[in-house]
């Protein structure tokens, strides 16, 4: 079983987005808040033994930093 990725990106309006296993939420004035929002349910997720990862994506859509927050990497 793969990570479940909770991603960070930026929309056409300048605003930043965050795509979790419940859907879309956002959007954020701020990538910060968006972070937050995605490591709050990063850290939700792997309270319930669940692997999970944080990606945060540039306006090209390629990555800009990932972090994996599975057990086996975290401790």
């Amino acid at each position: 079983m793969g990570c479940i990725a909770c991603v960070v990106f930026p929309t056409s309006k300048q605003e930043w987005m965050a795509q979790l296993e419940s859907g879309s939420v956002g959007p954020f004035i701020s990538r910060d808040i968006a972070l937050q929002v995605a490591t709050i349910e990063a850290l939700r997720l792997r309270q319930s033994d669940r692997p999970v990862r944080v990606v945060v994506t540039a306006q090209d859509g390629g990555v800009r930093a990932e972090r994996c927050l599975c057990r086996r990497f975290a401790r």
